[in-house]
């Protein structure tokens, strides 16, 4: 299930994050981790936030959107329990996060939507391009710690 995301969500998904979801936040910075810090701070940054809970009721993973200029910033947090979510869990995912970038783009809310993955993230990768994002490039050694970063985005019409 498909809900809007609270700061509860927010917490829980933090202190419950998987090894890449942890590995992809080193890339940017948070090598720190302090999990209720960076929940509290992506809570209050988030324009659109989704949650896809499990049928036990428990978030599997986070995501949405912070916008700056014009330009919306896709982001997604998994739990460690994310990797064992079935097909319709995915598609679900993918028809709700596909919903929330047509709408901001379709509303000109934003005119650009930018993804950035992990040099080596394939599941990130096959996700971002399953939701419609092109490849733009790589920014080499964009990342906190050096690692080189790629690029995705849509343009809105």
């Amino acid at each position: 299930m498909i809900d809007e995301a609270k700061l509860a969500d927010y917490l829980y998904v933090c202190s419950h994050l998987s090894e890449r979801a942890k590995e992809g936040l080193r890339a940017y910075g948070w090598n720190q981790y302090d999990p209720e810090k960076f929940a509290t701070w992506r809570w209050s940054t988030a324009k659109y936030g989704y949650i896809l809970l499990g049928s036990d009721g428990l978030p599997l993973c986070l995501g949405g959107v912070s916008i700056t200029r014009f330009v919306g910033h896709a982001w997604l947090l998994t739990t460690d329990r994310f990797d064992s979510i079935n097909f319709r869990q995915t598609r679900a995912l993918l028809f709700a996060v596909k919903k929330v970038i047509v709408a901001l783009l379709d509303g000109q809310v934003v005119f650009r939507m930018e993804a950035t993955v992990v040099n080596g993230d394939e599941r990130n990768a096959r996700f971002a391009e399953a939701l419609g994002f092109e490849r733009e490039g790589i920014m080499r050694k964009a990342g906190a710690n050096g690692e080189d970063l790629h690029l995705y985005s849509i343009i809105g019409g």
